[in-house]
């Protein structure tokens, strides 16, 4: 409604005589309406001209509080779009820490900031900068008091934090702490999302689950991890981008449990959405579980093969899951899991001979 009515008022004045209170209706629809949901879609590409459009038409009115807020909507979208690339992300971390501090008596609009920029820090492989998202993090946790719906966003940052160390950790016993530590934030998340009443949470709970998911599969848990992707994509109510992101997983998720048929679905659903998003770090994961997929090999047993021995080709098949289990991940501990046995059983497989 917000959209349309300002869209309304736009037709009634010449674009290049707009009083500033019609400024300021027409550029909050164009950047925190139009723009925002199409970045939110995947679509950051297409959203940069309608916030840049806002920022021209807000410029000489004297709404400063929501010039900064369409910059940090800009900052969003240019994250979105570049990823982690690092003069891009400089330059946009440079941007919302202005706008964070200039919103310090500003509740709602300083914590949309630090969820955004706990977000890209996320995209640094830097140990430092994830402790600066860490902070936002715990200040969203601190300032949102009873406010399920921040919770849940604090929780699902504070899960993708613990992921990013894991990947960056020097030992496996640290590995397993972060990853532990990702998972009972995505539990956290999902908590807070499901007590949440009507339409309002359902975002929250498709990222909740998303994240829930995300970490599930890094401890090697894949039958939960894909039950969660599949809510995602249940739930997702036709958003392109949260499409891909659930497709993607499930390809991954279908790769580490050897069924390739089910994995191509996924990577061919991918295939016909990605010309529809402009997201970096979604078209960098595309490409990885694409490369999973096409390089999975099967398990196979020729017909012309000389024995049949079920011990024989128990064997084979150990030393095919063992394999396969550790070109995944980096601990016997995960290996197993993935492979559905003990850990002590996992071990009598480190013997066996091709």
């Amino acid at each position: 409604r917000d959209v349309a009515g300002a869209m309304q008022l736009a037709r009634r004045h010449s674009p290049t005589n707009l009083k500033p209170i019609t400024a300021f209706h027409v550029a909050k629809a164009l950047a925190l309406g139009l723009g925002w949901i199409l970045s939110n879609e995947g679509q950051p590409l297409a959203a940069q001209p309608l916030i840049a459009s806002a920022r021209v038409m807000l410029a000489a009115t004297k709404a400063d509080t929501m010039k900064r807020y369409v910059d940090v909507v800009f900052a969003a979208s240019e994250r979105a779009h570049f990823g982690s690339d690092p003069a891009s992300l400089r330059k946009v971390l440079s941007t919302l820490r202005a706008s964070y501090s200039a919103f310090e008596r500003h509740f709602a609009y300083r914590i949309k900031t630090a969820s955004e920029l706990a977000m890209a820090l996320t995209l640094a492989r830097d140990a430092d900068k994830l402790e600066e998202a860490e902070q936002y993090v715990h200040e969203i946790q601190s300032v949102a008091g009873d406010d399920d719906r921040w919770q849940c966003n604090a929780y699902v940052l504070e899960s993708r934090i613990n992921r990013k160390r894991a990947a960056m950790a020097n030992s496996a016993a640290q590995k397993t702490i972060f990853i532990r530590a990702a998972v009972t934030a995505a539990k956290n998340a999902l908590e807070k999302a499901e007590s949440q009443q009507g339409d309002g949470g359902v975002f929250n709970q498709i990222d909740a689950h998303i994240a829930n998911g995300e970490a599930l599969l890094l401890s090697g848990k894949l039958v939960e991890a894909k039950s969660a992707f599949e809510y995602g994509l249940r739930r997702c109510g036709g958003n392109v981008k949260v499409e891909c992101v659930c497709h993607l997983h499930l390809a991954e998720v279908c790769v580490a449990l050897r069924q390739k048929s089910n994995a191509q679905r996924h990577i061919e659903c991918w295939k016909s959405m990605k010309a529809r998003v402009t997201n970096a770090w979604l078209a960098e994961m595309g490409d990885r579980v694409a490369n999973l997929v096409t390089a999975m090999k099967d398990f196979l047993v020729p017909t012309e093969h000389p024995s049949l021995d079920e011990r024989e080709l128990r064997m084979m098949l150990r030393i095919h899951l063992r394999d396969t289990a550790l070109e995944r991940v980096e601990t016997n501990e995960a290996a197993a899991a993935l492979c559905g046995v003990s850990l002590s059983a996992f071990r009598t497989w480190h013997h066996l001979e091709k």
